[in-house]
């Protein structure tokens, strides 16, 4: 007996008045999605650059020299696991700009389409435009976020919108999608593959044999092509010691201000899925967060590597705003979104202030400030997220 799936449902008849919904609503989703792609590259990367971001790219270091290495001298011109990620380097070396200017266009692209497809994903779901707008606000003026304008000279933005594309095509039933963007996604970023088990179900396995299969040989192959004496990706993972990680304090202290007072909201935004959706999206997220942890374990970048958890961060805090019905909650979550991200520009170092404007130690008071106020802002709340939950049972 084949599973029901709730997610997929027949388009009905398009009269005129829905095409112009439609249509209407496609234009606010594109006013949406570009004014936060400006915002980021004129704030954002714009400060930390000094107003000239061809100036970050002078002596260029760590993940941004390996692509910029890649893309102007070709694939083997990197060390693992860079080479190991070939897609976005190849697709940079064939625009007729330099390749600085090449990684911030694939960046903001892949940016605005993932804020797009966000709204798309919320709507689908039944979230309303004001639980949806919160929600990416909060998102975009994350710390883990803002990093992919503070450096675009990296595949984050590539990865990021396949996932949030991948979770599209699940809940909609696109398996071709979902394959073909998961086989383009890993090729980018091998982060993407974390996601592709969740197309699983023991009712339905056999449609997850062909997306699993060409995802992992789009990560393997790359491996075995693409390796050298000494720098196979066995060796490369060989040499990292997780627990001496985890014991440290600035490694927690990463993690914590990486979301913030959104910690919070996650947990709390997941109980407030509704029914016919819970099983799609604690399966996705449970799979992103097995992710999530592994590459907290195996790379140093603490900060970057929690936004895997975007798409379920944004979902949590749209389901949160709607249930809830709280305005001191949103009015919390409007105000602190934005003081947050004027917070890490004002403590992160600048080619102009190089120590910041600011003690970084500001982030972690912050951090206790916002979560404290986020948890009594929940209190009130929850009487009536549980009376919701109940009555939706």
């Amino acid at each position: 007996m084949v599973e029901s799936n709730p997610i997929i449902v027949s388009a009905p008849a398009m009269s005129s008045s829905s095409l112009y919904k439609g249509y209407r609503n496609a234009i606010c989703i594109l006013i949406v999605s570009a004014s936060l792609v400006w915002l980021g590259s004129h704030i954002v990367l714009a400060r930390h650059s000094g107003g000239s971001p061809e100036r970050l790219m002078d002596f260029p270091t760590g993940d941004s020299a390996a692509y910029m290495d890649m893309a102007q001298h070709g694939t083997m011109a990197a060390p693992a696991p860079y080479r190991f990620r070939p897609l976005v380097p190849l697709i940079v070396s064939m625009l007729p700009v330099p390749a600085e200017l090449g990684f911030r266009i694939i960046t903001f692209v892949c940016l605005g389409l993932t804020y797009a497809v966000a709204l798309y994903i919320a709507a689908a779901l039944g979230i309303s435009w004001r639980g949806s707008l919160i929600a990416l606000l909060s998102v975009f003026c994350a710390r883990t976020h803002a990093y992919n304008y503070w450096n675009p000279v990296m595949t984050d933005g590539w990865g990021l919108l396949a996932l949030f594309l991948m979770f599209w095509a699940l809940i909609r039933g696109r398996d071709a999608v979902f394959t073909f963007v998961s086989v383009l996604g890993t090729l980018g970023r091998e982060s993407v593959m974390f996601l592709t088990p969740a197309i699983f179900t023991p009712k339905q396995w056999k449609r997850a044999i062909l997306p699993i299969v060409l995802t992992v040989a789009a990560f393997v192959l790359p491996r075995i092509l693409l390796r050298t004496p000494g720098q196979g990706f066995v060796h490369f993972y060989a040499q990292y010691d997780p627990l001496r990680r985890f014991a440290s304090f600035k490694f927690w202290k990463g993690v914590a201000i990486s979301w913030s007072y959104l910690w919070l909201v996650l947990p709390v935004g997941m109980i407030c899925t509704p029914r016919q959706w819970r099983s799609v999206i604690f399966r996705s997220a449970g799979w992103v967060a097995l992710g999530t942890c592994f590459a907290l374990a195996m790379a140093d970048d603490t900060e970057r590597y929690v936004s895997y958890l975007t798409p379920f961060v944004f979902l949590a805090t749209s389901f949160l705003v709607d249930v809830a019905s709280s305005r001191l909650l949103e009015a919390v979550l409007i105000v602190l979104a934005p003081v947050h991200l004027l917070v890490m520009l004002a403590t992160v170092p600048f080619p102009v202030q190089p120590h910041g404007l600011f003690t970084s130690s500001l982030r972690l008071e912050l951090f206790l400030a916002s979560s404290i106020a986020m948890a009594v802002s929940l209190i009130g709340p929850m009487t009536t997220i549980r009376s919701n939950l109940v009555l939706r049972r």
